[in-house]
């Protein structure tokens, strides 16, 4: 018994050398009776030791447990700094993407400067009024097959009626109706009347009068498209310009394609020739043929009977244009119209 607890005194010298440099063996390599005396005075370690030999031969029976892996120590600012990453993540909540929002001293930097809201355009755009009839057309017409006395050269513009439909039909959306001032409107609606009766006159050519056309009643046919409207003649004139205008000389510019009517004029109207246009029809037709001046008595066109209401007093009317003064209470009487067609 004295020589197995010799042994294992010994396997624990050796043992507790391992691990301590203070422990080491004798130069020999030999433990004897002397060395003995050095081993007793670490019983306590050898004590404690032979506890742990014990536990040990009951482990070597038994499963070691898995030792665990700790992870690697971090420093304590790391630490710090990652604990409170994790706090301010629990607290800020996702964001919804928001799309970049353009600063205007962004497009300062552009080579072009109209690209900035800062700078005003240097090439604003001008509001361009629209006018879809083409006057020129018109006026070419006229200069063509319409002479100084008002004679239309119809054979002649047959050949051409399709530039006449194009002019026309042109009249049916022209924003002047609508958008034009006074004397833009007052040219465009003679206008229409006159274009609307040489073409009925021109589709239905050779006739002998316009009263051959839609039994003898040509005016009240409804035919017209200004707009989203249709017209006849004489609504164009009785519910349109003359209400509207309230102007007698529009009677002189007014064409309804008869030897006795005012002549046609051989030029289109516009804003800008409609007052000296009216006064110089006005003038020339009273001092023409159609009507016979005196002092006391005048006989006179029936545009003066029909459309008396607008004249108001007649003889002080015709004395604004009469070439001599005649008496305000002169005989006034009517001449037989003329309805034979206008043609050279």
């Amino acid at each position: 018994m004295k020589i197995s607890q010799f042994a294992l005194l010994v396997f624990l010298y050796s043992f507790s050398a391992c691990k301590s440099d203070k422990a080491t063996l004798p130069e020999s390599g030999i433990f004897t009776e002397n060395d003995t005396v050095r081993v007793e005075k670490t019983v306590e370690v050898s004590d404690i030791t032979e506890k742990e030999v014990g536990l040990s031969e009951n482990l070597e029976t038994q499963p070691s447990p898995a030792k665990k892996s700790l992870p690697p120590v971090k420093s304590d600012k790391k630490q710090t700094a990652s604990e409170s990453d994790i706090k301010n993540q629990k607290k800020i909540q996702p964001q919804q993407p928001q799309k970049p929002s353009v600063k205007t001293e962004q497009t300062e930097s552009l080579p072009d400067d109209r690209m900035s809201p800062k700078t005003e355009n240097p090439y604003p755009v001008q509001e361009v009024k629209k006018v879809y009839s083409d006057i020129n057309v018109y006026q070419q017409l006229l200069t063509k097959y319409v002479d100084q006395n008002g004679k239309v050269n119809y054979n002649g513009l047959k050949k051409d009626i399709y530039l006449l439909e194009k002019y026309t039909n042109s009249l049916s959306d022209d924003p002047v109706f609508e958008t034009g001032n006074k004397k833009e409107k007052l040219a465009l609606w003679i206008n229409t009347y006159n274009a609307f009766t040489l073409l009925l006159v021109t589709k239905n050519y050779p006739v002998q009068s316009i009263k051959d056309v839609y039994n003898g009643k040509p005016w009240d046919e409804i035919w017209i498209r200004i707009g989203k409207k249709k017209y006849s003649l004489n609504q164009i004139e009785n519910d349109v310009i003359r209400p509207q205008f309230d102007e007698p000389r529009i009677h002189f510019v007014l064409n309804c394609a008869a030897k006795s009517c005012p002549p046609l004029l051989n030029k289109a109207l516009t804003a800008q020739n409609i007052e000296s246009s009216m006064a110089l029809a006005t003038k020339n037709f009273i001092r023409s043929a159609e009507n016979e001046l005196a002092e006391k008595k005048v006989n006179l066109s029936s545009v003066f009977d029909w459309y008396r209401e607008d004249f108001g007093n007649v003889i002080s009317f015709l004395n604004q244009y009469a070439p001599i003064k005649i008496a305000p209470n002169a005989k006034i009487t009517y001449k037989k119209y003329d309805w034979s067609l206008n043609k050279q």
